[in-house]
C-alpha cells in the first residue's frame, strides 16, 4: 500500500504498514484534536476571561503526547520491518 501524496486520507494516517488500523495512530489523532481545541479555548479564556494561561501550557503538552503516539507507530513499524529483513538474509 503506497502513500499517495496528492490525496490526504485519515485512513492512511491511522493505519500501519500492513494496512490495519493502528490504535496508537487513532488515539494520537484524537489526543492532538482535543489538545488543539483546548488550546483555542485557552486563548479565548486568556483574552476574554480571567487572564490565566495555564490551560494553554497543558494543551501544548497534550498535543505533544498525541504526536508521540503517532511517532511510536512509525518507529515500531520501522523496527519490525528491519527485523523482518534481517531474518530473510540470515
Amino acid at each position: 500500500m503506497g502513500a499517495r501524496i496528492d490525496k490526504f486520507s485519515f485512513g492512511e494516517m491511522t493505519s500501519n504498514s500492513t494496512g490495519k488500523t493502528s490504535s496508537s495512530g487513532t488515539m494520537g489523532c484524537l489526543v492532538i484534536a482535543v489538545g488543539c481545541i483546548g488550546f483555542l479555548l485557552g486563548i479565548g479564556n486568556y483574552i476574554w476571561g480571567d487572564g490565566d494561561g495555564q490551560i494553554m501550557m497543558y494543551s501544548t503538552g497534550f498535543v505533544g503526547a498525541g504526536s508521540v503516539l503517532l511517532g511510536v507507530r512509525k518507529v515500531r513499524n520501522t523496527q519490525k520491518h528491519v527485523q523482518d529483513q534481517s531474518q530473510e538474509k540470515g
